[in-house]
This record gives C-alpha cells, structure tokens and sequence, in this order.
C-alpha cells in the first residue's frame, strides 16, 4: 500500500534577516512575529482540511507550536 502524506513547514510571512553572529531570524516586533504565527496556525489548519479534501492520508505540521500530526486518516 501506498501512503501520500502532506508536509507544512509552517514558513512565516515576515521578512527573514541574518544577524551579525550569523543566525537567521523574522524581522519583526514581538506583536507582528505574534500575528504571523496565528497566520502560520490558522494556514495549517486550512491545509490540512483541503489535504483530508482532496484524499491524502495524513498531514504533519513542522513548526512549533505543533509537532505532531493534526490528523490521520483511518
């Protein structure tokens, strides 16, 4: 048996900036990094429910908060 699964890394839509030591991170304030990560939550939800729509048999957010899987079929 063949599974398809979908995985959503859960990007943000804030711009990414590299600080001096190297380590990549949004640019934003506490409340826009706060906004985007309900955007990122709520477009996982969306993806998962249109995943379970269109007949895959699993889905598995990547990002924190939720690291385990929302749902599988079964």
């Amino acid at each position: 048996m063949l599974e398809v699964g979908v995985f959503h890394n859960g990007a943000s839509s804030l711009p990414v900036i590299t600080t001096k030591d190297g380590v990549t991170l949004n640019d934003g304030s506490l409340a826009q990094v706060h906004q985007a990560a309900q955007e990122t939550l709520v477009n996982q939800v969306r993806q998962g429910i249109l995943a379970e729509k269109l007949g895959f048999q699993s889905f598995w957010p990547c990002s924190l908060p939720m690291r385990r899987s929302i749902w599988r079929a079964g």
